[in-house]
């Protein structure tokens, strides 16, 4: 969890006290309670890694083929009328 006000973190949750305090593995350096109201945390999460180098080719992402299409075959004018009239 990270101490939103601060932000520093990530730090370990040790124990759930109630549904909205958690104890925090803090250094004592910090100086503060290591008690906190779940309104104080926030989810971790990895940060995201950005090329140096725009330019760089990326790997493709990979999606399911298309199925194909079959062409029709042209017809006349005068065949699709035939064929409307015989409908």
């Amino acid at each position: 969890m990270k101490l939103q006000a601060r932000g520093t973190g990530p730090f370990k949750i040790l124990k759930k006290l109630r549904s909205n305090a958690y104890v925090i593995d803090l250094s004592s350096d910090f100086g503060i309670n290591t008690i906190f109201n779940i309104s104080d945390l926030v989810a971790y999460k990895e940060p995201t890694i950005i090329s140096s180098d725009p330019f760089e080719p990326s790997s493709p992402i990979e999606r399911e083929p298309i199925p194909e299409c079959p062409l029709s075959q042209p017809s006349t004018k005068k065949e699709q009328i035939e064929q409307i009239f015989d409908h």
